[in-house]
């Protein structure tokens, strides 16, 4: 059974999206910049969260600590910075009365980092220990967000918690939650108010808040007969979709969509590069990427999916995905195994609209389409090591014209529709690549004979 989604409008409940159509080509255009040790102050490549503040800076908790980006530089704090554990698994951000800050959820427990221009601040973290504010159920915390109340959301591996500033409180199976082991968390806002969607691996739980109380709806399972279409119990994301009004879950085996009526299940059958899904996120755009286990970015418009964001071609540090954010004016961030990315898709912008400046742009290709020839102007911000590539929609190298030492500024090349041996190509489409150092810039030519 599948079904026609147009943005925001269910026009057939059935289990599965109708007119998919994956692309036939694996091009994905746009600037890919990683970031890893060598390269940054990234506290490790093991990227767990991404978390972008009200300041423009970029916040990644990785395997050893909490990373800070502002465009510029680099710092990493850890445990001699108060940082409750190096582990960072979740960050969620606020904006409350006392200003911006962070919530960070560590492998021992949660720091509140407040945020100001030139200064960062770490709270004395809350832990099963902390006397001052008893009750919280464990110091493994896997999951954090923040609603319109101000109460902040805990997941940890032995159940839920919540923090109004006061007070800890702590849901389990008990009170109905789905099940103690909780993977993520998000939050709706209702007219009813905040609705807390909480992930575990035992299904989806429905928090139900408002200023005097908590309530818990029937988890949704796969032996839920009201709500038929939960594909897995093991639940390892949540994200709301305001655009497209659903809710996503990442399971272990596919994504499930909910409108608030009807589950609908995604597998590899649909659009996606591998059914284990890890994260999530809406792009300002309205396409929605799933980021996977071992296969890339998944990339969905609410009818049809497109060719996956992986190493072959987007230029993605891993198709091990972790986590996955949007930047102020979106630029997608993708913290992986192996680094975090950036991608700033074509035709936003050569650097994602000024939110972080680019070491290599590819500025123009004109004529395009062309015959015979085109001429390719790419800038590099600094001196370095360049490498302009000419390949087909295969993969393969049709011509590289030049791999060396380059000056920064403006740069041409001139291509005139010749391969390495000197004879001429098909008409066809084409993918010009440059690389400098961590950035791979992709832009799609065409050869019109």
């Amino acid at each position: 059974m599948r079904m026609i989604r147009s943005f925001g409008l269910i026009l057939m409940l059935t289990a599965v999206f109708i007119g998919f159509s994956p692309l036939a080509e694996a091009y994905v255009g746009g600037t890919w910049v990683t970031y890893t040790t060598p390269n940054s102050g990234l506290g490790s490549d093991d990227v767990r969260a991404i978390c972008p503040d009200g300041l423009g800076n970029i916040w990644f908790g990785t395997a050893n600590g909490l990373s800070k980006f502002d465009g510029v530089s680099w710092k990493t704090y850890t445990t001699a910075d108060k940082l409750a554990h190096n582990m960072v698994n979740a960050i969620a951000y606020e904006n409350g009365a006392d200003g911006d800050q962070l919530w960070v959820g560590t492998d021992g427990g949660v720091t509140a980092v407040g945020v100001k221009p030139g200064v960062v601040a770490f709270s004395v973290p809350f832990t099963t220990q902390n006397t001052q504010y008893p009750g919280m159920i464990s110091d493994k915390i896997l999951a954090a967000a923040v609603d319109s109340q101000h109460v902040r959301w805990f997941g940890t591996d032995k159940g839920l918690m919540s923090f109004n500033g006061a007070v800890w409180k702590v849901y389990t199976t008990a009170d109905k939650l789905a099940h103690n082991q909780v993977n993520a968390i998000a939050y709706e806002e209702t007219k009813y108010g905040p609705e807390i969607w909480v992930a575990t691996d035992g299904g989806i739980s429905v928090v139900n808040t408002s200023i005097d109380a908590v309530t818990f709806a029937i988890p949704y399972t796969t032996t839920n007969t009201k709500y038929p279409g939960v594909i897995s119990d093991i639940i390892q994301s949540a994200t709301m979709d305001s655009i497209h009004n659903m809710r996503w879950f990442g399971t272990d085996k596919g994504v499930i969509g909910f409108d608030g009526k009807v589950f609908m299940s995604f597998t590899m059958n649909d659009f996606l590069p591998d059914n284990d899904v890890t994260s999530a996120a809406v792009g300002l755009n309205g396409m929605v990427y799933f980021g996977t286990r071992h296969g890339g970015v998944s990339r969905f418009d609410g009818v049809s999916g497109a060719s996956p964001l992986d190493t072959m071609w987007s230029g993605i540090a891993s198709n091990t995905i972790r986590a996955i954010a949007v930047g102020k004016f979106g630029a997608l961030w993708f913290a992986t195994d192996q680094g975090v990315t950036k991608w700033i898709p074509e035709g936003l912008g050569v650097d994602g609209g000024a939110e972080h400046p680019v070491a290599a742009a590819i500025r123009s290709v004109f004529p395009n389409p062309f015959n015979p020839s085109t001429t390719i102007e790419f800038s590099l911000a600094r001196n370095g090591r360049a490498v302009l590539t000419v390949y087909n929609l295969s993969g393969q190298k049709v011509r590289e014209f030049l791999s060396g030492a380059m000056s920064a500024g403006l740069h041409t090349v001139k291509w005139d529709g010749r391969d390495r041996n000197g004879a001429m190509v098909s008409s066809g489409a084409y993918i010009i690549q440059l690389r400098m150092d961590n950035t791979v810039v992709n832009r799609k030519i065409m050869l019109a004979k």
